[in-house]
């Protein structure tokens, strides 16, 4: 990345919502989670899966 967004800067954003053609939304369910992490277990006294 060659100008990453810093931790506690913020940014404007314009987002053009004109064009409403397409799927609003996945047309299947997901079975599992995309993804996944085990970062915090053992930190909150519980793992959380």
């Amino acid at each position: 990345m060659k100008h990453p967004l810093r931790i506690g800067l913020s940014t404007l954003v314009k987002i053009d919502t004109t064009n409403t053609e397409g799927s609003a939304l996945a047309t299947s369910v997901r079975q599992q989670a995309a993804y996944s992490s085990n970062l915090y277990a053992g930190k909150l006294g519980f793992d959380h899966r």
